[in-house]
């Protein structure tokens, strides 16, 4: 529930320019106060303050001069100043609504709840309290955490105004968060019975149970709803998102396609498609009639960000990701671009390895979000897919400090680095930093993956780097990489036979394409005396990658030493 944002009391008067030396304090006052409103709503907040500093100076009982210095200081960010001129405003007129409506949130923006409840309650005992009025103080008991003064609150409104939409809905809400179904829905009972012909009332009564869990009372009260209007766009609305999630999507797109005939809620209809294309396996099975919404939103909006941005999601379960990107494209140089659409964006780019555009992109993006992690992250990765991994390093590291804003992506950005640290020829802060993350997500295949093989390489804790690369292959038994890493370890371990298999399996799985698998199969072979067939899988290295020279010693030597 949001505070409500109290009105900005502006007194004003007509002045005319006078020679101020002459004039008296009172017209020097007016003269100054009248320049100070003009400064505040031009939003030159400091000329206001200094203006309504020689007001309050020249006359020190005017209430008025406090209550703008108040709202100027608090836009100034000097809060304890706004919340000290706040009250000299009030107690110098108490029956003043709008001076004890600024006060209260003046205290209540500086964690003041307790006093500003204290005035609000002051307020509420006055004949000019209003409806907002008990709203705003029961969400001030909400945040003190005292949900019972805020339904006695709530009950003392309803007697005062009668049983009113907001009252309901905010006790609803309340007891809701308290976990108490009964007293939520008697309340949800108790409003509709005002009005038994009012559709949106039985939303209520269908919302509340969804929200405890009562699926089949909610869906009866969805389908009284729908009887008693089926051309209401919010019932239609509510269909759609009510079959969406219990995945009965012949219906949803029924309810779906019903709405968009009524309403021009292009956006309601945006955000329903998106969260079922979030979810590619289901959505392939329906693109058609995404498809065909999708295409209604356009007729609806023509040229909308919303179709386009659509059409590009649609692209990219059909796997045309060229498509996607112009589509998106639309939609990142748009009023409606943000983070999101752009890391969307920059992904497809990477799929495309249009490393050029990325990097211009991401330069810019750098300072727009400045709280993003994922656009060093990405533009890192380019530069390392572009063999520039000094620079893909610096990157990663200057601005680490962003991951702190998205918990998410601390394992992926600290791998990174660290393969970027041993690729460097840093290994110990690349072992470092595989530590840092196994500490956070002790399952990251990549890591164990990479961990395991570098320290195989260099003959170090083989057992260890057994265990971590154990892992990766019982998670992902179909990753070539994985178990061709596991069976390098064998090999180092002298196990050979034992390596013959894995190294087998990576290779029928996928690796016969690898020269780094190959050869490895070879020197398996090698071990276990089958010398002829470890020749034909070194050639196949070879052939595979002339640049590996010492593969050909080994074919001509006949051994791996």
């Amino acid at each position: 529930m949001l505070f409500l944002l109290l009105p900005v009391f502006v007194v004003g008067q007509r002045i005319e320019r006078v020679n101020l030396d002459s004039s008296s304090d009172s017209l020097k006052a007016k003269y100054y106060f009248h320049e100070a409103i003009k400064s505040k709503l031009a939003q030159q907040y400091t000329i206001s303050y200094e203006l309504l500093k020689r007001c309050a100076k020249l006359e020190k009982d005017n209430p008025a001069y406090f209550y703008e210095l108040s709202i100027v200081s608090y836009n100034l960010q000097k809060s304890k100043e706004s919340v000290d001129f706040a009250s000299r405003a009030y107690y110098a007129d108490t029956s003043n609504r709008y001076y004890a409506l600024n006060y209260v949130q003046m205290l209540s923006l500086s964690g003041k709840n307790l006093e500003a409840i204290w005035i609000y309650e002051k307020l509420l005992k006055s004949h000019y309290s209003t409806l907002e009025d008990y709203i705003n103080l029961t969400y001030l008991f909400q945040r003190i955490g005292d949900g019972k003064s805020a339904i006695e609150t709530l009950n003392a409104g309803e007697g005062k105004f009668g049983i009113q939409e907001l009252i309901s809905g905010s006790k609803i809400d309340i007891y809701t968060n308290l976990k108490d179904y009964s007293s939520a829905s008697l309340e949800a009972l108790k409003l509709a019975s005002t009005d038994t012909l009012n559709a949106r009332y039985i939303l209520i009564l269908f919302e509340v149970n969804l929200n405890f869990g009562y699926i089949d009372k909610a869906r009866n009260y969805l389908d009284e709803a729908y009887a008693l209007d089926t051309l209401n766009p919010l019932v239609l609305l509510n269909m759609c998102n009510f079959y969406l999630g219990k995945g009965e999507f012949d219906l949803f797109f029924k309810y779906l396609n019903d709405y968009q005939s009524l309403s021009d809620g292009a956006e309601e209809a945006y955000v329903l498609l998106s969260k079922l294309l979030s979810n590619s396996a289901i959505a392939s099975k329906y693109l058609d009639s995404i498809q065909g919404a999708t295409n209604r939103i356009d007729v609806i909006q023509p040229g909308s960000t919303f179709s386009a941005d659509l059409n590009s999601q649609i692209a990219t379960i059909k796997q045309d990701i060229p498509a996607s990107i112009i589509f998106l494209r639309r939609v990142v140089y748009s009023p409606s671009a943000n983070e999101n659409i752009w890391e969307r964006y920059l992904s497809l780019l990477m799929q495309q390895q249009q490393h050029d555009s990325i990097q211009i992109i991401t330069d810019r993006l750098l300072n727009t979000y400045p709280e993003n992690p994922f656009i060093p992250f990405i533009k890192s990765i380019s530069l390392w897919q572009m063999k520039q991994d000094k620079q893909a390093l610096t990157i990663l590291e200057k601005y680490k400090g962003r991951i702190s804003f998205r918990q998410a992506i601390i394992p992926d950005y600290l791998a990174s680095m660290g393969d970027l640290y041993h690729s460097t020829g840093n290994t110990k802060m690349a072992f470092k930093t595989y530590d840092q993350v196994l500490k956070i997500k002790p399952d990251h295949f990549s890591v164990l993956n990479n961990y395991a093989y570098y320290l195989s390489v260099l003959n170090k804790r083989l057992d260890e780097a057994l265990t971590m690369s154990r892992l990766t292959v019982d998670g992902d038994p179909s990753n070539f990489t994985y178990l061709d890493t596991y069976g390098w370890i064998l090999y180092k371990l002298k196990r050979y036979s034992d390596a013959e298999v894995f190294i087998r399996k990576a290779i029928v799985g996928g690796s016969d394409e690898n020269a780094e698998v190959l050869e490895h199969y070879g020197d398996v072979l090698f071990k276990l005396n089958r010398v002829d067939e470890a020749i034909v899988y070194w050639r196949m290295a070879l052939k595979l990658e002339p640049n590996r020279l010492w593969i050909e010693k080994k074919i001509n030597n006949k051994s791996i030493n």
